[in-house]
This record gives C-alpha cells, structure tokens and sequence, in this order.
C-alpha cells in the first residue's frame, strides 16, 4: 500500500475525531456564555423595574375616602349670609359717639360740639357795642373779620363774680357770622355718647334749663351738653 495514501488517510480521520467531540454551536464557551445570558436578564429585570417606578411616581396620590364620604363630611359654604360674616355689631357706631369740648365756668363742666370751633384764643381786650343784651361783652378782629363775643355765664343766667380770672374765647364759625364764647378755662376734648345723655336735673335758671340737652358724668363731675343754636339765638331787644 502507498505509504502517502496511509498518511492522508490517518490525517483525515484525527480530523473527524476532533470535530465530534467538540460542542455544538449554541454550547459553545458554556460557562462563558452562561453568564453573559445571566447579565442580559439581569439588565431586563432591572430596567423592567425602574420603567415600574417612574410610572408609579407620576400617577397623581390619591386620598383614601370612604364610600359615604359626602354625607360623613357636608360641604362648607364659602359664601355664609351677611348676618353670619359679622355676628358682633359695631359698637362704635351703634353709640353716635360726637367729639365734644369741655370747658369751665367757675365750678361748674359744660361741654359743646366742636363741629363749628374755628379757634380757641386768648381773652383780650373788646370793644363794647351799645344796645345789645348784657351778655354780649363786646367785639374785637380777627383776621379782618369782627368777633362777638358772648359771656357764656351770663347766656346762661349764671352770677358772674366781680373778680374773674382771665380766660378764654372759643371763636365759632357759625354761617356767615363769627362768635365768640368767653369761658373761665378750656378742660379737653372727649368722645361722647350723646344719644345715651341723662335728663338734665332742675336748674334754678331757667335759661340755663332750655339750653342744656342733657348731662354726662366724667371725672366724677357731672357735664352739661349745651344746645349750641340755642345759646347762639337771641334778640337784641333783650338789652338791659
């Protein structure tokens, strides 16, 4: 036999043992292959789950509610009546509270709204008028314009001392002409309630009893309200 055909022939048939033991193509590198699959599904389930995740965070929170919810919990009305919005009145201005000026004559409180006070000044010296009631003390000028002056005492029929200590004039605006009403002293300006005075009590006076409204207490004083309109209106033919 050719000694070359025997040589071919081992070499071809060493080549077909060697082919049928290796693995077959889907198994070959197994545990290299193995993890590498392992991976991939790792991967998979990782990414499955976090894609789980952002769905679960942007679906909105929902509260749990019972099922009879509405009637456990009526709805509250943003819009209540008036009458609930405010349930206090304004006391303040339930009291017709009038800012008032308290003076003095002698021992005694008066007080008058401040409503047509231009200006407290000075008592000065007047120029009297002839013919006019004794109360009217006189006149004098201020600003160009001519002031009468009333004795309030006197207005009011009270006894004037002889002695008086020097006191003011409180000027009123009153219309087109300008008063002034001569006190002993100025005490302050207050808040009253004067829809709630006290009847005035019996004066001997009886001008003085037709000019008061009505009385308050303050300071343990009693103060009483005059009708300026009152005060301010008289007749010249009163003169005496």
């Amino acid at each position: 036999m050719d000694l070359a055909k025997i040589r071919k022939k081992a070499r071809a048939s060493s080549k077909e043992d060697r082919e049928d033991k290796r693995p077959p193509a889907g198994r070959r590198g197994g545990k290299q292959s193995t993890a590498k699959s392992a991976e991939r599904a790792r991967k998979k389930t990782a990414s499955s789950k976090k894609e789980n995740q952002e769905l679960t965070l942007d679906r909105p929170k929902e509260k749990f509610k019972p099922a009879d919810a509405a009637k456990a919990e009526p709805a509250l009305d943003e819009n209540p009546p008036a009458e609930e919005q405010n349930p206090l009145p304004d006391m303040a201005a339930a009291r017709h509270l009038e800012k008032l000026l308290l003076f003095s004559l002698g021992k005694r409180k008066y007080a008058i709204s401040i409503t047509e006070i231009s200006q407290i000044v000075p008592e000065r010296t007047l120029t009297p008028i002839p013919h006019v009631p004794s109360f009217v003390k006189g006149v004098f000028s201020l600003r160009g314009k001519v002031v009468s002056v009333l004795e309030v005492a006197g207005r009011l029929g009270l006894k004037i001392p002889k002695h008086q200590v020097e006191g003011k004039i409180i000027v009123l605006d009153a219309s087109t002409d300008l008063f002034g009403l001569r006190v002993d002293s100025i005490d302050q300006v207050m808040e009253v309630d004067v829809e709630s005075l006290e009847p005035p009590p019996e004066a001997k006076q009886t001008q003085e009893q037709e000019m008061v409204e009505g009385v308050f207490h303050h300071q343990g004083k009693t103060v009483a309200y005059l009708n300026l309109p009152m005060l301010l209106s008289f007749d010249v033919s009163e003169a005496g």
